[in-house]
């Protein structure tokens, strides 16, 4: 799979600078279009980046990015960002793509609201407010 080239030295800039993008090839030069005001809107309700758990399938857009990222840089950090709303088969899905490119090292992202009552984390917080 290839990405088209662009036309756009704005578009390049924009994708160069940005924090992470989430959207299928087909979508990406309209949503670099976006003011980032609009870009945060439909990062809201964008559908992600096609993954599949077959490496080499066209449908595989994932495995698309990491191969050109690990071509550019071997030494590329991976991170898989996931929340609360983020299902498990998704997060698997994304793990056996990692898989399928030999990638056994990652770091994974969550965004944890609050820390869990009774873990060692809750403990050593309410440590600290009772002094």
């Amino acid at each position: 799979m290839t990405i088209r080239s662009w036309d756009s030295t704005r578009q390049k800039t924009k994708f160069s600078i940005g924090a992470s993008i989430g959207v299928p090839f087909n979508q990406l030069k309209s949503y670099l279009d976006l003011t980032p005001e609009s870009q945060g809107a439909y990062d809201a309700k964008a559908p992600g980046v096609p993954s599949d758990t077959t490496v080499l399938s066209e449908q595989n857009e994932l495995a698309a990015w990491i191969r050109m990222a690990r071509n550019t840089n071997p030494q590329v950090r991976i991170v898989i960002k996931a929340d609360a709303d983020a299902s498990y088969p998704a997060v698997k899905t994304v793990i056996r793509t990692l898989e399928g490119w030999k990638i056994y090292k990652f770091n994974l992202l969550t965004s944890l609201k609050s820390v869990p009552v009774g873990s060692a984390a809750y403990k050593l917080q309410q440590a600290g407010k009772s002094k």
